[in-house]
């Protein structure tokens, strides 16, 4: 991926109108260049990008199955320095109940990495040579976990996930 420069992503889901804790975990992620929402709630996000601190940031957006009756994207893929990044909610592929329909679902696609939500439970996945990464929620966790997000850089020598806690 030569001449490609790296980009640093922030990634939320599942914030559920709870955008107090969105911007303090907005403030845990650290300069981003763009700026992904997993869905649960897709206006949370529209309202994200409104926001002095993500002005000139692009925020892109799914709907998940709590966003009823509105009218937008349900999967997106993206071009981010070179690779492309799948974002989607995940109701649609079961991922509650495990990985093999989204990995499936994916596979036509081609992505380098899927970025998905609804599980409330973050965590960073290898499945049949696919990374995915959930963000978890920054205000509704489960599992007794703190909420979070995550981040992905996206370099010429790979993408780097991580995951941030708010503790």
């Amino acid at each position: 991926m030569k001449g490609v420069r790296s980009v640093r992503v922030g990634i939320l889901g599942d914030t559920h109108g709870d955008l107090r804790t969105a911007r303090l975990l907005l403030g845990r992620l650290g300069a981003i260049e763009a700026l992904l929402h997993t869905g649960d709630y897709y206006d949370d996000a529209m309202q994200m990008a409104r926001w002095p601190e993500l002005r000139g940031i692009p925020v892109h957006a799914v709907l998940g199955n709590g966003d009823y009756a509105l009218d937008g994207p349900r999967q997106v893929t993206l071009q981010l320095a070179g690779r492309k990044v799948m974002l989607v909610h995940g109701h649609q592929h079961d991922v509650k109940r495990g990985l093999t329909r989204l990995v499936q679902g994916a596979r036509s696609l081609a992505p380098d990495a899927v970025v998905f939500g609804h599980t409330h439970v973050a965590g960073i996945f290898h499945e049949q040579g696919l990374l995915l990464i959930n963000p978890g929620s920054p205000s509704l966790p489960r599992r007794r976990v703190p909420g979070s997000g995550a981040i992905l850089d996206i370099r010429p020598d790979g993408i780097f996930p991580e995951l941030i806690e708010l503790v």
